[in-house]
């Protein structure tokens, strides 16, 4: 079991996912996006981090050798419970997103896309001997 990756790709990923949120939040406008519809909302803000996602799930993937899909799951499981954790603590109070069936499935197709590119893009390279 390979901890130490797993965590440090946790840390990264939630970093990424927050960036990525913040930033869409900062040009969108914060009360812009409750005026979108849901479609509108959902590609608006969960496709820049469905793709940033998948980039780190790639990078990810062309580094890790062994039991990828277990450790990719490890890494997608920490960094959602780490963000609740962190959210709970800013309200003070434990809170579950409305928006979480969306999020955690968008989470997860970002880890299937990168897990599988970077095993392509890890196959392709040409092995050091």
């Amino acid at each position: 079991m390979n901890i130490g990756r797993v965590f440090s790709f946790a840390v990264i990923l939630f970093l990424v996912q927050v960036t990525v949120s913040a930033a869409v939040t900062l040009i969108a406008g914060a009360d812009n996006l409750n005026s979108f519809r849901f479609y509108e909302y959902v590609l608006f803000l969960y496709l820049p981090v469905l793709f940033f996602s998948a980039v780190v799930f790639t990078i990810f993937a062309t580094k890790q050798a062994e039991h990828l899909w277990l450790h990719a799951l490890m890494v997608l499981v920490s960094t959602e419970i780490f963000g609740f954790l962190v959210i709970s603590l800013i309200m003070q109070e434990f809170y579950l997103a409305p928006t979480w069936p969306v999020e955690l499935s968008v989470s997860f197709f970002a880890l299937l896309v990168g897990s599988v590119v970077g095993t392509k893009v890890r196959g392709v390279q040409p092995s050091a001997t």
